[in-house]
């Protein structure tokens, strides 16, 4: 894949950009995962049980999720 493919519609000159990097161990790769939260029937718009899955990015390294990837506010974080 060239860089325009990566780039998408849009030219962006990578080296223009702030690498992010593990706020734990440093670690710059990170992986696609989720936070799982159950919504009961008695507040869910269709009043059955589900689940609602939120997006963040955990470090490859060592599992920790940077502050500004948790789409938890801290007092619902259950994590710690």
């Amino acid at each position: 894949m060239n860089q325009q493919s990566q780039q998408g519609e849009f030219n962006l000159d990578i080296s223009r950009t702030t690498a992010i990097t593990c706020s734990s161990c440093g670690h710059n790769v990170f992986q696609h995962a989720f936070f799982l939260r159950k919504v009961s029937k008695f507040i869910s718009p269709e009043g059955v049980d589900r689940l609602l899955p939120l997006d963040t990015m955990i470090c490859a390294k060592c599992g920790n999720v940077n502050p500004e990837f948790n789409p938890l506010p801290e007092k619902f974080n259950d994590n710690e």
